[in-house]
């Protein structure tokens, strides 16, 4: 009766111990749960010890770990209930293995070992002592570690757990007869070659999912470089504003003192001179657009740069940055869409013909942004509905609007690219 208390409680514990250290599953604090499975497992251990087999203390064991993930657990999942297999399985593995370490220890057989309750309580340890010291070691070094099983991996690893335990029952079954039976000869060769192939489908899932997350990491990176680029861009236009107020500040000081002079010597040339200056001196840097500097800058600093290559640009912006959206998305948008209706009229010959066409809204949970430029036909190649880059250059180019559908992407919006008469528009919505 002690050892099947004693067995039964190494076991729980052994269970107990599997939910929180590999699979992370959170435990009632209520102790009356405790308290009521405890009766009920005493109960029940009374019941199979009078009308039951004493060896048949295993029914306990599995009641009491079943009763974990339906009684003792935070949350009630069906995910918990089926992790059950695997820690049965695992944990009993785990201590077969331990009482070999034992009887080795001791010089005995393993089934010898069986005929002793010390000795196999000293067995059940082993598991318990694994567990905490992989828990000691998580701890100690901080290790973030949760174990996410998936429909495939579980079918997987039960399989694999099943084929090793039937190995070791193989081994058992030749160390108690002396010699395996020719149906457990067959069972062993099927054990053994699906334990093999269960670690080569592994090592194979495990080398591509390692080259998958590679190949996003190089993405992550490539992006985040670019993104660094692109805001070290923005910080410099928000700079050299910066540095523009600071000395049209100073300007408006010096053209004072020089209006001053003029007007003292009666210098109606020099007067007439600086006011011209002052005048001048009044003119905003920076066209405000959204109410946001960096965003405002970038617009600015588009807008002139498409006047200065004699593109007619008509802009129609109607919205606000809000705190929301990321400065930095909305401006990867913006530079790199202009910038390319930019380069396209750049191509037209007739410069009279060389219009972009600029058109912002918003609403209470979106941004609508119109952007329609002409263009030269034979400077546009589109196959498969995506643009070709007509550049000599077409490693490095074609980045900017992969940028540009990564954020659209993230805010769950839209784009659409419409080539039409000489017009050539593309609609963003996010």
């Amino acid at each position: 009766m002690i050892f099947v208390v004693i067995y039964t409680v190494i076991e729980f514990i052994n269970f107990m111990l599997a939910y929180y250290v590999v699979f992370h599953v959170e435990f009632k604090k209520n102790k009356l749960s405790y308290v009521l499975l405890a009766l009920l497992l005493f109960t029940i251990q009374i019941f199979v010890l009078e009308y039951l087999d004493s060896k048949a203390y295993d029914v306990v064991t599995l009641i009491a770990g079943f009763s974990i993930p339906l009684l003792l657990v935070n949350r009630i999942l069906i995910k918990n209930v089926f992790i059950f297999p695997i820690i049965y399985i695992g944990t009993s593995l785990i201590n077969v293995v331990g009482s070999y370490l034992i009887a080795t220890l001791f010089g005995i057989t393993q089934m010898q070992l069986l005929t002793s309750s010390s000795l196999i309580i000293a067995s059940e340890m082993t598991c318990i002592m694994v567990l905490l010291s992989i828990y000691y070691i998580k701890k100690r070094n901080k290790i973030l570690w949760e174990s996410k099983i998936g429909g495939i991996q579980y079918v997987f690893l039960l399989g694999g757990l099943l084929a090793l335990a039937l190995v070791i029952g193989c081994i058992q079954c030749y160390e108690e007869l002396r010699y395996i039976p020719t149906n457990l000869v067959c069972v062993l060769v099927i054990a053994i070659f699906s334990v093999f192939l269960l670690f080569f489908v592994l090592f194979a899932w495990h080398a591509i999912t390692l080259r998958k997350e590679m190949e996003e990491r190089e993405k992550k990176e490539e992006y985040a470089s670019l993104i660094r680029i692109q805001q070290e861009y923005m910080y410099m236009i928000a700079e050299r504003d910066e540095n523009i107020r600071k000395f049209r500040h100073d300007l408006k000081a010096h053209v004072i003192a020089l209006l001053a002079h003029a007007k003292e010597n009666k210098d109606n040339v020099l007067e007439n001179y600086v006011r011209k200056i002052g005048d001048y001196s009044e003119v905003e840097s920076i066209y405000k657009y959204t109410g946001n500097t960096m965003m405002d800058g970038l617009l600015s600093e588009l807008i002139e740069r498409a006047k200065r290559k004699e593109i007619d640009i008509v802009c129609e912006i109607q919205f606000a940055v809000e705190d929301k959206w990321n400065i930095f998305d909305l401006c990867i948008i913006f530079f790199n869409l202009l910038m390319n209706a930019i380069e396209a009229c750049e191509k037209i010959e007739n410069k009279k013909n060389r219009k972009i066409v600029v058109r912002v809204i918003q609403d209470d949970k979106r941004i609508y942004i119109y952007i329609k430029n002409t263009f030269d036909e034979k400077n546009l190649l589109i196959k498969n509905k995506k643009i070709i880059s007509t550049k000599e250059d077409k490693v490095n180019h074609g980045i900017g609007i992969k940028n540009v559908n990564k954020v659209i992407e993230y805010y769950y919006g839209t784009i659409e690219n419409i080539s039409d008469d000489g017009w050539y528009t593309v609609k963003v919505t996010v």
